[in-house]
């Protein structure tokens, strides 16, 4: 039997991966311990125990350079949703990062982002998420290649508008990441495991030639599920996607409680970090 006791909100450590772990294995959602330990060290989690200690929802925040932070992994169980447990994790992530001077940025479902906008969130950018499962690729396999951070933070700030090298590092550091820089260092893309998906992104390009070389360059070697999100704007890539047997199955909404970063070089974004991230 569930304890039924009023839960109360803590923040978290790095003894909770295993709770917020099973939250988002719960939602069926794609993050790794790798994930989980990243906010909790480099960011804020904060989360609701009920009365024998268990985890029952969680809320984070991270922050990035020039005044942003990303709030992500709004979780409850089951057992203890609608009854104001998200929304609370919210306001509290809101506040964490307000108090420091952030604009709080997420990616919304559709479903949730009519509370995001009661909460003062605005849309900013529309993305579909696009699945495949890939055939295992004949001969061997492309060998995991570390890409050059400083290169990779720069291309990734001018198509999401802000900072994240210590988002980046970690990512590129990863067992079994792959990445490819572009020509002359003209774009990036890079895949990353995930717990039912690998996971491609940031792909950045000046254009739909570029960033296409780039996502066959980086699945050369990539077998089983992946998935891909991709502003809804980019037609011509979305239908790349489609010849290579992917598929729109979701969709988010970026959205942004102030000023949204605005990208250095407009245009350039084809696959977000993800929807965790960015």
């Amino acid at each position: 039997m569930s304890d039924t006791s009023d839960p109360y909100m803590a923040v978290l450590t790095e003894a909770d991966v295993k709770s917020g772990l099973r939250l988002s294995g719960e939602m069926g959602w794609n993050q790794l311990p790798a994930d989980w330990l990243l906010y909790l060290r480099q960011g804020h989690v904060a989360g609701f125990r009920n009365g024998d200690g268990t985890i029952v929802g969680t809320g984070a925040a991270m922050p990035y350079e020039g005044g942003y932070g990303y709030l992500a992994l709004v979780l409850v169980t089951a057992d203890w949703r609608r009854r104001g447990l998200g929304t609370r994790l919210v306001e509290h992530s809101i506040e964490w990062l307000e108090s420091r001077g952030m604009v709080p940025l997420l990616d919304a479902t559709e479903a949730a982002a009519g509370g995001y906008r009661r909460q003062g969130f605005e849309p900013r950018l529309e993305l579909d998420r696009w699945e495949a499962d890939l055939p295992p690729a004949e001969g061997a396999a492309v060998p995991p290649r570390e890409i050059d951070l400083a290169t990779l933070v720069d291309l990734d700030a001018q198509a999401f508008g802000a900072k994240r090298p210590h988002l980046l590092d970690d990512i590129r550091r990863r067992a079994g990441v792959r990445g490819v820089i572009g020509a002359a260092g003209k774009g990036v893309a890079m895949i990353r495991p995930g717990r039912r998906a690998a996971q491609v992104g940031p792909l950045v390009a000046p254009d739909d030639a570029t960033a296409m070389t780039l996502l066959g360059e980086v699945l050369q070697g990539a077998a089983g599920a992946v998935i891909i999100d991709v502003p809804k704007t980019r037609v011509a890539f979305g239908e790349a996607l489609e010849a290579r047997g992917f598929s729109r199955r979701r969709s988010f909404l970026r959205m942004a409680r102030g000023r949204p970063p605005k990208p250095q070089g407009p245009g350039l974004l084809y696959a977000s970090t993800g929807a965790e991230y960015g």
